[in-house]
């Protein structure tokens, strides 16, 4: 199948129990096929670096700042709702967490080798830079503003997979409440012939629990901002931009667990991923680790 085109109806029932029975085998067996790369510092949120910008001074905060005033107090990026507050809070949880030490790559399922590009937190033919360039109908391109804002000029930005260009192939989601497990880079190109690749957000809750301490901010509230700006936006680009998105209503979101069980935030954060407004189908979940 061409990236460009969509499958026929019993190819793509096929690709559905393909994508669904490789996620029962990472279930069966997490360590074979993933890896945590908070390990290595790097975090997944959507735009990689991009919500370092929100509540800052630069060029975006001011556009954002002046475009939500003009929304009544709301800014609509790829089809999800964000108030002034929301996004400042994120703003400074990402900033915390950069001052940590960690990168932040996107969300995309397409981003080529996480560990060659770490300190790249811009990447090509990005859809959440696109998405806010548009909503803030911004003089430029945004993700080639980000660069510069980000000092990251000189790293360039990081490769999408080959042959991925076009357009996303992917309806799975797999949401880390733990650090950032991804599939390991050996086992890439077998998902990627398997249309399995999954969006990957990171919502750490042992550093959200800290940042929240640190600050005497409302951890709840992040949580539900964070399932909006990640998980939402990625359930809309499966039902949209998407190879795969006849098949949206047979999305699959992957919860990987682990010893965040044990958080006392845990309840709200998993609460916050399953009650993102439905702006897409909310498809199967599936809890591994």
């Amino acid at each position: 199948m061409h990236q460009e085109q969509h499958p026929t109806r019993q190819e793509l029932q096929q690709i559905v129990e393909t994508v669904k029975e490789q996620w029962e085998k990472v279930k069966a067996d997490p360590r074979a096929y993933l890896e945590d790369l908070s390990e290595r510092k790097i975090l997944f949120a959507a735009g990689g670096g991009l919500p370092r910008l929100f509540g800052a001074d630069n060029p975006v905060w001011d556009k954002a700042l002046q475009e939500i005033a003009e929304e009544v107090g709301v800014l609509e990026v790829a089809g999800v709702d964000f108030s002034l507050k929301e996004l400042e809070q994120m703003g400074d949880f990402y900033r915390w967490l950069h001052n940590k030490g960690y990168y932040f790559h996107c969300i995309d399922e397409r981003l080529h080798d996480d560990l060659a590009n770490r300190d790249k937190e811009v990447h090509e033919h990005c859809g959440a830079c696109a998405a806010l360039t548009q909503a803030l109908n911004f003089d430029g391109s945004i993700e080639d503003v980000l660069l510069s804002l980000l000092n990251q000029g000189d790293l360039g930005k990081q490769p999408l997979r080959p042959g991925m260009e076009a357009t996303h192939d992917s309806l799975s989601i797999l949401v880390d409440y733990a650090g950032s497990h991804v599939v390991k880079e050996e086992q890439r190109d077998e998902f990627q012939q398997k249309h399995a690749l999954p969006f990957n957000v990171s919502i750490p809750l042992a550093l959200i629990e800290e940042w929240a301490a640190e600050g005497s901010a409302d951890a709840g509230s992040l949580l539900e901002t964070l399932a909006k700006w990640n998980v939402q936006i990625a359930r809309n680009i499966i039902s949209g931009h998407n190879a795969l998105n006849q098949a949206k209503e047979q999305m699959v979101v992957v919860k990987y667990v682990g010893e965040a069980r044990a958080n006392a935030l845990y309840a709200a954060a998993d609460q916050a991923v399953d009650s993102v407004p439905a702006g897409s189908p909310l498809g199967a979940s599936l809890e591994i680790g």
